[in-house]
Order: structure tokens, then sequence, then C-alpha cells
């Protein structure tokens, strides 16, 4: 039995619209196994935004260098 991983990756260009726009599209769990967000918006408290239903994974010197995340 043969298993396929769909990853998606998808370049946010910092943009809080952008990633409003990928956190809240119906379904796109169903079509992707791991969504993967490069350049995520980042806001004053250096968190990235997400929903409930998203699992946040930060590089280990995110705080002391969250420019670079």
């Amino acid at each position: 039995m043969c298993c396929k991983l769909c990853i998606l990756q998808e370049n946010l260009n910092k943009s809080l619209i952008a990633t409003f726009d990928l956190l809240n599209q119906p379904n796109l769990h169903k079509n992707w196994d791991i969504i993967l967000i490069q350049e995520p918006y980042i806001d004053t408290f250096k968190n990235a935004k997400a929903t409930r239903a998203w699992t946040v994974i930060y590089p280990t010197n995110h705080l002391n260098r969250s420019e670079k995340t």
C-alpha cells in the first residue's frame, strides 16, 4: 500500500491580510497534510496569528531574534 504526503508551502510576505485569508479557507485541511508558512505575519507580541485549528511551531531562538522568523 502506498501513502502520499501532501505539503503546501505558502509565502505570506508578512501580510496580515494574506495570513487571515489562508487561515480562514474552509476545507484547507482536507487537501494538505502539512502547511508551511514562510514569512508569517508577526504581531507586536512576537506571535504569529493562528486559530485553534492550527499548531504554531516557532524556531528555538524566535523570541531572541523574531525578525529572523
